[in-house]
C-alpha cells in the first residue's frame, strides 16, 4: 500500500494470534455439534429436569454452538482486517475482545452448574482440559488487546493523508513542500 508503514511485528502476532482463536472456535462448534444427540439422551434420563426441559436444554445448546461457529468467522474476519490495516480494526477487536473474555467467562459458569445439574459421569480430564482451554482462551485475547494498543500498532492503523507536492514556487505555509501528513 503506498503511504502505508510496513506492518509491525505485534499486529502480526496479533493477526495470527486470532487466526488461532477463530480456528479453535470453529473446530470446537462443529466438534459440539456432533455431541448434541448424546447430550439430549442424557438429559432425557437426568432426574431433576421435566421432560419439557430436555427439548429446551438441548435446542439452548444448539443455539449457543452455532454461535460459537459464527463467533469464528467473526474472529478471523478481525484479523483479516488487522492485516490489511483497516483503521477501525483496533475498535473491533477490543469490542469483540472484551464481549468474548465476558461471554467465555458466563459460558464456563454456566457449564459448570449445567455439570453438576445433569450429574452424568465424566472423565478424570475433562474439567482439567475445560480450565486449561478457559486460560489459553482468556491468555489469547489478552495479548491481543494488548498488542493492538501498542503505539507500534497504533500507528500501523492511523490513517494517512498523502497530499500532492506543491508546485515550484508554492509552498506550504509552513515553509516546508507538500507531502504525506499523518493524521
Amino acid at each position: 500500500m503506498a503511504g502505508k508503514p510496513e506492518r509491525p511485528t505485534t499486529v502480526s502476532v496479533a493477526s495470527g494470534v486470532l487466526y488461532l482463536l477463530a480456528a479453535v472456535a470453529i473446530l470446537g462448534g462443529l466438534v459440539q455439534f456432533s455431541a448434541i444427540a448424546k447430550l439430549r439422551s442424557l438429559t432425557e434420563k437426568a432426574p431433576g429436569l421435566p421432560p419439557s426441559g430436555t427439548f429446551d436444554l438441548a435446542s439452548e445448546t444448539a443455539v449457543l454452538l452455532a454461535a460459537g461457529i459464527a463467533g469464528g468467522v467473526v474472529v478471523a474476519m478481525l484479523a483479516t482486517a488487522c492485516v490489511r490495516g483497516w483503521r477501525a480494526a483496533p475498535a473491533a477487536v477490543w469490542l469483540v475482545g472484551v464481549v468474548a473474555l465476558l461471554g467465555g467467562l458466563y459460558t464456563q459458569l454456566d457449564v459448570s452448574v449445567l455439570r453438576g445439574m445433569l450429574a452424568w459421569p465424566q472423565p478424570d480430564w475433562l474439567m482439567p482440559l475445560t480450565a486449561a482451554v478457559t486460560v489459553i482462551h482468556a491468555a489469547g485475547w489478552i495479548s491481543v488487546l494488548v498488542s493492538v494498543a501498542l503505539p507500534s500498532a497504533r500507528a500501523y492503523f492511523r490513517r494517512v493523508v498523502v497530499r500532492p507536492r506543491a508546485a515550484p514556487g508554492y509552498e506550504k505555509a509552513d515553509g516546508g513542500p507538500g507531502g504525506a501528513v499523518s493524521r
